[in-house]
């Protein structure tokens, strides 16, 4: 068994890593850059859970103190990537936000994790610990993909034009 194995094991403490390193003689920073084999989307899988469970526990807790439930089922669930237009935005020169489900609230909004744009049709998750909601009405759901050899960012395959004409169907 290997050093990296038990790294990436879900039930490694950080004391059981600290000891590990030293009975390597490394330090446990060190140990983590060298036997960490984890891909940076990998890492972050855990903060994004998260974020994901705690939007997910707000959103049960408001509907059991309410105990209403939307009589209409949504068709985004939590982890699909979806995408709305911002204002201003035109068919000519349509402007993009990416965003990722998390959970989908009783009023028919959509509570998502956005992803900013770094370049023409790459995103990257930001978390700015500001809530992000949607009209489900104004959501369309969208593909992407992981870029090679940038990690945590993901590339846009639909194109901006097809979402403008998707959320804005009168052809604005």
């Amino acid at each position: 068994m290997s050093f990296g194995f038990i790294v990436s094991r879900r039930n490694c403490t950080d004391a059981l890593k600290t000891s590990l390193a030293a009975a390597l003689r490394h330090s446990p920073r060190q140990a983590q850059l060298t036997y960490d084999r984890r891909s940076a989307n990998e890492r972050k899988r855990l903060a994004v859970n998260l974020a994901r469970e705690f939007a997910e526990g707000s959103h049960h807790e408001a509907v059991a103190a309410t105990g209403e439930s939307s009589a209409e089922p949504c068709q985004f669930r939590p982890g699909d990537f979806v995408a709305c237009v911002q204002d201003g935005s035109t068919l000519k020169a349509p402007k993009i936000l990416l965003g990722q489900v998390h959970c989908v609230e009783d009023n028919r909004e959509v509570s998502l994790l956005w992803y900013k744009a770094i370049s023409a049709n790459m995103y990257k998750l930001e978390l700015d610990g500001q809530r992000w909601c949607e009209p489900v009405d104004s959501l369309t759901p969208v593909s992407v993909q992981v870029t090679k050899n940038r990690p945590g960012v993901y590339r846009l395959q639909t194109s901006q034009r097809t979402v403008h004409k998707a959320i804005m169907r009168d052809g604005c």
